[in-house]
């Protein structure tokens, strides 16, 4: 779990991918807790994640994404983008792939008590969290967005492998999910790195 929890405004964070395929990453609130084996970022309605291997948003169910121009999926040097607008009615939260938005977002989600960086990693997987701004690569494209800068030195750049950042959440509605073209709501059988659909057949 990363020591920052936000209420309102506007705030952006990176991930740096290094190794690996099936992540879900995103934010979450309280009482968001991952167990490591069936909860894990996206999972619940406590947690909201994009998966840029199965290119889906997760949130309590999986929502495939369907572009008119088909994106890469993420690979190592990839740097994944997380917007949150909390400001704006209704409030949003948007993803990026080396600074271009995937044309899908949540809106609409009901914040609690704060919201907080969030991510599940399959095994064999390793990313980078960045949070200060020097070492934001896309914050300057980012009009209105702060840093998302974390209290202590050592949370601020936090490598994962094969492991959990824990979160947190309460109750709420499944919030508005925005799309660039349809989209198809389906749940995965394997949430640890094997998916049973053919990902490089979509669309």
């Amino acid at each position: 779990k990363a020591g920052v929890v936000v209420c309102s405004g506007k705030w952006y964070y990176e991930i740096r991918w290094k190794s690996g395929e099936i992540a879900q990453l995103g934010w979450a609130k309280d009482p968001f807790f991952p167990d490591g084996i069936s909860c894990g970022c996206g999972d619940d309605e406590h947690s909201w994640a994009f998966d840029g291997h199965r290119q889906i948003l997760i949130h309590e169910q999986e929502i495939e994404l369907k572009f008119e121009q088909r994106p890469e999926k993420w690979r190592s040097g990839t740097i994944i983008g997380f917007a949150l607008d909390l400001d704006s009615s209704p409030n949003q939260m948007k993803f990026f792939l080396d600074g271009v938005d995937i044309g899908a977002s949540f809106s609409g989600f009901d914040v609690g008590s704060g919201l907080f960086p969030c991510g599940s990693f399959s095994e064999g997987c390793s990313a980078e969290f960045i949070f200060s701004a020097p070492k934001l690569k896309y914050l300057k494209d980012m009009q209105g967005y702060q840093p998302l800068e974390l209290e202590s030195d050592q949370l601020k750049q936090m490598s994962t492998a094969a492991g959990e950042v824990k979160q947190k959440e309460h109750k709420e509605p499944l919030p508005e999910v925005k799309h660039s073209s349809t989209q198809r709501s389906r749940r995965s059988n394997d949430r640890n790195g094997s998916h049973d659909n053919n990902d490089d057949n979509h669309g």
